[in-house]
């Protein structure tokens, strides 16, 4: 946890408890679930961020809720530093308390409040897959304070995480009107499975196709974002395709599965808008033979051991030994984006005509995706194309500044607007608009 602890948030400080309610210390609760480092922000050059504990001030906990402690002392706060360091630890959950105004000693005059301060570093976060969230407290002056929550992707939907914990647990004491909620991230969407009734490893695979291959291994899901279907007799399954492409099973479906001319099917794309709302999807197919190939000779190379050959004068000489490189340079040991490139193939497979998004009672937006052969589908490219990769991209969306509320990132300043922080989100959003956002993977291969 990071404090401004400037002499501007004295009085927000003490303002938190209004009635029943002390925002700040349900944070410090929440955060007091498992151990926590505490910062404060301070002028000194040297040691812009302070660490607080138990030795120095007593109780953290409450020394940082006195509103004593937010003084004239602390006056000088580099935002921007406290920013950089969070994004940083790029790996860990953290939370700024601050009232939003930089000001920094050793820049002459006052820092231009429609600077947009933080763009650099909320970029890279959000640019990363992590989340923002900013919970605003408002008084009657129309000034702020702020609880910004910085997640990593791994937990941006997790239940545990600070932000969905404190989120539940304000609802919980009925103390969520309080405060105004904002949240951003890159990844407005979430995918799911929705079951037809069949065995797991059938769902959402076309029941002729499952009949016909039949021995095959499936794994992955929307939580890993992929799917590896892993088949025993690659014949059959072209032969399948081929025949499925031509239309020859047609009137071979089970009706109750709906499944029409799909091949993969049932993947719930959700749309929750929170910022964009996707307006395309696209298909690609990449042959992956070769990219699978260099990875397995590259797993080996690394496994490859030093020989030890005695010459004819009974000396002992060691050599880099690698079977698959004619014990070539172990430099040579390596597997680069070049590698993992694979072939894209074009006329094979494209998505069905239903893979529309479509608005919801929720007020969210989702696409069943599914998969077909294109109608004009090039058996000769199929037979030529060896293990490959369907993917599935967000190929564009729109971005609705207006489904937030940037005036909670704005507030009164000397006869001004001051729009640092909302400038920076608004604009570290629009340039990171995600386009042709690969989100999910079939990946079909075979036993050699």
């Amino acid at each position: 946890m990071y404090f401004d602890m400037s002499s501007g948030l004295h009085q927000k400080v003490s303002q938190t408890r209004r009635g029943n309610t002390d925002l700040l210390t349900d944070l410090i609760n929440i955060v007091s679930r498992s151990p926590a480092t505490y910062y404060r922000l301070n002028a000194k050059l040297s040691n812009p961020l302070e660490r607080i504990d138990n030795r120095q001030v007593g109780d953290v906990k409450v020394f940082v809720r006195n509103p004593a402690n937010y003084n004239n002392a602390n006056n000088y706060a580099p935002l921007d530093t406290a920013v950089a360091e969070i994004v940083r630890k790029h790996d860990r959950q953290s939370i700024f308390v601050t009232d939003g105004e930089l000001a920094r000693q050793n820049i002459p005059g006052i820092v231009d409040p429609s600077m947009a301060w933080a763009l650099q570093p909320f970029t890279q976060w959000l640019g990363e897959g992590n989340r923002l969230d900013f919970v605003v407290l408002s008084y009657p002056n129309q000034e702020r304070l702020f609880f910004i929550f910085f997640t990593p992707e791994k937990l941006a939907n997790a239940p545990n995480s600070a932000i969905e914990a404190f989120l539940e647990a304000t609802a919980d004491l009925k103390r969520n009107d309080s405060y105004g909620h904002l949240k951003f991230t890159i990844n407005d969407y979430r995918l799911s499975k929705e079951e037809d009734g069949r065995p797991r490893n059938e769902s959402g695979i076309n029941s002729t196709l499952v009949d016909w291959v039949m021995d095959y291994e499936r794994r992955g899901g929307p939580e890993q974002g992929f799917e590896h279907i892993h088949v025993y007799d690659p014949k059959v399954f072209y032969e399948y395709i081929e025949d499925f492409a031509s239309g020859k099973f047609n009137g071979d479906f089970r009706p109750e599965l709906d499944e029409k001319n799909k091949l993969f099917y049932q993947l719930l794309l959700t749309n929750e808008f929170i910022n964009y709302q996707i307006a395309n999807l696209a298909v690609e197919v990449q042959d992956i033979s070769r990219p699978l190939q260099a990875y397995q000779d590259y797993l080996k190379c690394q496994q490859a051991d030093t020989a030890m050959v005695v010459d004819e004068q009974g000396d002992k000489h060691t050599y880099w030994c690698n079977p698959y490189l004619n014990c070539e340079d172990p430099a040579r040991c390596s597997f680069g984006p070049e590698d993992a490139r694979g072939r894209r193939v074009a006329e094979l497979f494209e998505l069905h005509e239903e893979s529309v998004m479509e608005q919801g009672g929720d007020g969210f937006s989702t696409a069943r995706i599914a998969i077909r052969p294109v109608k004009n589908f090039n058996v000769d490219a199929w037979w030529e194309t060896g293990m490959f990769r369907i993917d599935l991209f967000i190929e564009d969306v729109r971005y609705d500044e207006k489904k937030q509320d940037f005036e909670l990132l704005k507030w009164p300043y000397k006869n001004t607007i001051n729009t640092g922080l909302s400038e920076s989100v608004r604009l570290a959003m629009r340039e990171l608009k995600p386009q042709h956002k690969r989100i999910y993977s079939y990946y079909i291969t075979y036993q050699q």
